[in-house]
């Protein structure tokens, strides 16, 4: 199952298209706290010389994103990210290690790399500091503020 949906996903232009409306409900129903935090990550780790940072890039799909969504973006996406076998983790549970290894191997040992330097698609992170705004409607008319500084490290 898990080989199907990450090999062999249904990507059509009518798919991408009702996951954007479920995208678009999803945002309706947010909890403000989880934009509150999506936004001190993209204020702390702002982009450096015009360069997005690893931690800078958003968790959400931003509404202002979806019209530029659509299925040949995504395959794209799949074909540079996903299927990238130094970005791929396997997990399991309720199996030996053994099993896991040998199931990984067969279902996913074949792909090779789409890139031809995993490490040149890694962006150091460094604090920057900033600010984010973003005014959305909350179920209780409350505003939510959030302040972040950078400390010495755990």
């Amino acid at each position: 199952l898990l080989r199907d949906v990450i090999l062999e996903p249904r990507l059509d232009d009518l798919t991408v298209e009702e996951m954007k409306r479920v995208i678009e409900f999803q945002w309706m129903d947010m909890v403000p706290e989880m934009v509150l935090s999506e936004g001190l990550q993209l204020a702390g780790y702002g982009p450096i010389k015009g360069e997005i940072q690893q931690l800078g890039k958003p968790h959400l799909c931003p509404l202002e994103s979806l019209p530029y969504l659509t299925a040949d973006v995504v395959k794209k996406f799949r074909h540079d990210n996903l299927l990238n076998p130094h970005n791929l983790v396997v997990a399991g549970s309720g199996l030996q290690h053994d099993e896991l290894v040998s199931m990984a191997e067969e279902n996913f040992g074949h792909l090779s790399s789409t890139t031809e330097d995993a490490d040149e698609m890694i962006v150091a992170s460094n604090y920057t500091g900033g600010s984010h705004r973003q005014i959305l409607p909350t179920p209780d008319g409350f505003t939510r503020v959030a302040l972040a500084f950078p400390t010495g490290g755990w």
